[in-house]
């Protein structure tokens, strides 16, 4: 047995023993429409193997093996699942911003409570809730939600614009 064990327990020696991982003989196998020519005997950063794989459109190139059943590569050519995915959220973000979807309110801090059917404003200051209300309209809760935010952050901002300014 070697430092890092022997092949008859799975562990191989050499990079790929680091990281426990015994290579997979997939080599024929078609995967996600990706046909894997064989092992480049590489792994990458996280240990994965790394294969030679062709699409459907006879490209060869190397890939992780993992990356490869996941269908982050597919064989198609074309765009992966997950930079379809990147598209399809686009339509969610406007001019750089992003709404979540949890914020029903469209107001950082401002949400709708269902268990007690009441707008919430919150506003977290230095390791604690300064601004912790429940309202009935929510108009109320962004205005108490925006005040907040005048009287905590407005003088630490201000501080640092006159620091700016004196540099």
């Amino acid at each position: 047995m070697g430092l890092y064990g022997s092949e008859e327990e799975g562990v191989v020696v050499g990079m790929g023993g680091i990281f426990g991982k015994k290579a997979e003989d997939v080599q024929g196998s078609i995967i996600n429409g990706v046909t894997i020519i064989g092992d480049t005997g590489k792994r990458d950063s996280s240990g994965n193997q790394i294969v030679i794989a062709r699409n459907k459109n006879n490209e060869v190139f190397e890939s992780s093996l993992s990356n490869i059943k996941r269908g982050v590569v597919n064989g198609t050519g074309e765009e992966s699942g997950y930079v379809n995915l990147k598209k399809a959220n686009e339509k969610y973000h406007v001019e750089g911003t992003y709404v979540k979807a949890l914020s029903v309110g469209g107001t950082k801090g401002v949400n709708w409570d269902k268990r007690r059917n009441k707008w919430k404003a919150r506003l977290y200051f230095k390791g604690e809730y300064v601004l912790q209300k429940d309202f009935d309209t929510k108009e109320e809760a962004i205005e108490a939600r925006l005040a907040a935010e005048e009287k905590y952050f407005k003088p630490i901002l201000e501080k640092y614009e006159n620091k700016k300014e004196n540099d």
